[in-house]
């Protein structure tokens, strides 16, 4: 039966009054009917809270407190879950469909090498949508090749590795990839699991840090490697400004098609 293996979702908020109640939503709507549901916020003050209060009884726990960040909060809900797998699901991300959490948890139980399962993503960038759909996963060597959004990984996995808090953007990029050269299975599903909008978020947004941290952890053991790409991504810095935004857009879609396939959804 697809319904015996318990799942957490987690999602880490912040000051996200007007993005929070959809992703909440998505979660309880959910037709699988073994699921936790961990809220983290960072200590908001805004509306937030309010909102989490509003479906308290139908959330497992949640906690308001101030953080170090993304990645430090989504640690605390590791330490909390006793679900079997996890899924974050952020403020302001959603499920793709109320059936998703139990056809992942239906091929979970199907597949019982599967470490780490991950599919396809919804994104919305400038109010268009578009399908993202992973590369080969042999890739993750070199950047990210799906959203964590998109994933469902083994809580005794996230317990053993954690996310490393010094990067701020892309400390999951650097766990899937520890799993990866650390030969755990990830497996692929041919459908979409999360609608995920990039172009506010901070992946979107600041390149060259994300560049820095790509750096950061592909050339870890690497010095000289490591110091050419800062004085790359420095020059970079420099010579944006004496160029059109049009050729920095342009440097953002490159940065995005690099690490997913994106087609775009026509109606």
């Amino acid at each position: 039966m697809a319904n015996n293996i318990k799942i957490t979702i987690i999602t880490v908020t912040y000051n996200a009054e007007k993005i929070l109640e959809e992703t909440i939503l998505s979660v309880l709507g959910q037709t699988y009917n073994n699921i936790e549901y961990i809220i983290i916020d960072g200590g908001s003050t805004d509306n937030t809270i309010d909102i989490i209060k509003k479906y308290s009884d139908q959330i497992t726990y949640w906690v308001s407190e101030p953080d170090k960040g993304i990645y430090d909060a989504m640690n605390k809900g590791i330490r909390i879950a006793t679900g079997e797998w996890i899924n974050f699901m952020n403020a302001g991300d959603s499920f793709y469909s109320q059936r998703t959490i139990e056809e992942c948890a239906h091929f979970i139980n199907h597949n019982s090498d599967v470490d780490i399962l991950y599919g396809n993503t919804i994104v919305t960038y400038k109010n268009e949508k578009y399908l993202s759909i992973p590369k080969e996963i042999s890739l993750l060597k070199k950047h990210t090749v799906f959203c964590h959004q998109s994933s469902f990984i083994k809580t005794s996995l996230l317990i053993q590795y954690k996310f490393n808090i010094k990067y701020k953007i892309l400390a999951d990029y650097n766990l899937f990839r520890s799993l990866f050269f650390n030969k755990y299975q990830f497996k692929y599903i041919e459908q979409p699991i999360s609608n995920y909008e990039s172009e506010n978020g901070v992946s979107a947004t600041q390149i060259q840090k994300v560049e820095l941290e790509y750096a950061q952890i592909k050339y870890a053991n690497n010095k000289i490697k490591l110091f050419f790409t800062y004085i790359k991504i420095y020059i970079y810095q420099i010579i944006k400004y004496l160029i059109p935004n049009t050729i920095i857009e342009s440097r953002k879609r490159k940065l995005r098609s690099k690490d997913l396939y994106l087609k775009k959804i026509t109606k």
